[in-house]
């Protein structure tokens, strides 16, 4: 009786230490795993966002630096009662519309604060109204160009992506800024379909860490990717010194988000260089 008592405690316990190594070994395979997927994900879709963003960017860098739009600008004050000038204006835009089906391409003169549509002239820029902070944001930063997510009145209030770039003289002073939106559909698509092929879950942030797009969510939310995600203080440090999130950084995490519905265990974050924004890519361990 004991010997058999004694051979059934070392079957149980080989059992047991055989499922717990090899629990142990799949756990780890499984973690490795995820950290490989979210780190291969966040390359792809990488990739593809400098993809979509570099076609606006150099439209808009184009349209900055011709030396049309400038001189027609140097007329403004001249000729802004003359209806044949922003006739001119608006075919200059609707050419650019035409031939790159953007929805959106636009023309704010710092002069006059007049904002030119392909399809006319519809609205004058003035500071104090929230609605304008992304034109006086952009003039006031010294940087050449800049994104945003916004409404597109222009288009029935379709949520859109522009890329703006700052017009400037000979004497380097801004006398415009100019340019195009794209529907951000196109990127929440991307980010939809790595979620339903590979379970992570992606958004684009701007510097203060608000979601500006994400597979899930309407612009205006105002949702704060921090807020949503209660890190450690050292985690969200690293997050939030996106300079050095350029290579991607990555970490394991246990925080339940509210904006991105799942609980994210390894979490890829890099810096987009256009339009700049970090790009945070997250897969949890079911």
């Amino acid at each position: 009786m004991r010997t058999n008592i004694l051979v059934c405690l070392i079957i149980i316990g080989g059992f047991i230490v055989t499922s717990a190594l090899s629990y142990q070994a799949n756990y780890g395979a499984s973690l490795q795993n995820i950290e490989q997927v979210s780190r291969l994900a966040s390359d792809s879709i990488y990739h593809q966002l400098n993809t979509a963003f570099s076609k606006p960017l150099n439209v808009s860098l184009t349209m900055a630096n011709d030396s049309l739009l400038k001189l027609l600008l140097s007329e403004e004050r001249d000729r802004e009662d003359d209806p044949s000038y922003a006739e001119t204006i608006r075919t200059y835009l609707g050419e650019y519309h035409e031939l790159y089906g953007y929805e959106s391409v636009f023309l704010v003169s710092t002069e006059t604060g007049r904002y030119y549509s392909y399809n006319g002239s519809d609205r004058t820029i003035t500071p104090g109204d929230p609605v304008n902070d992304w034109y006086f944001d952009l003039l006031q930063s010294g940087e050449a160009y800049a994104a945003n997510v916004d409404n597109d009145d222009a288009a029935n209030g379709e949520v859109t992506l522009f890329v703006n770039c700052v017009i400037r003289d000979s004497q380097g002073d801004a006398i415009g800024v100019v340019g195009v939106g794209m529907r951000v559909e196109h990127l929440q698509s991307v980010f939809q379909q790595y979620r339903d092929d590979f379970g992570v879950n992606a958004c684009l942030v701007d510097d203060a860490g608000t979601v500006e797009v994400s597979a899930n969510h309407d612009v205006g939310e105002n949702l704060s990717y921090f807020d949503a995600h209660p890190f450690t203080e050292e985690q969200e440090a690293q997050l939030k010194d996106w300079d050095s999130a350029t290579e991607s950084l990555g970490f394991w995490a246990g925080a339940r988000s509210s904006v991105i519905p799942v609980v994210p265990d390894y979490v890829v974050a890099r810096l987009s260089p256009e339009p700049g924004w970090p790009l945070i890519v997250e897969r949890a361990h079911s």
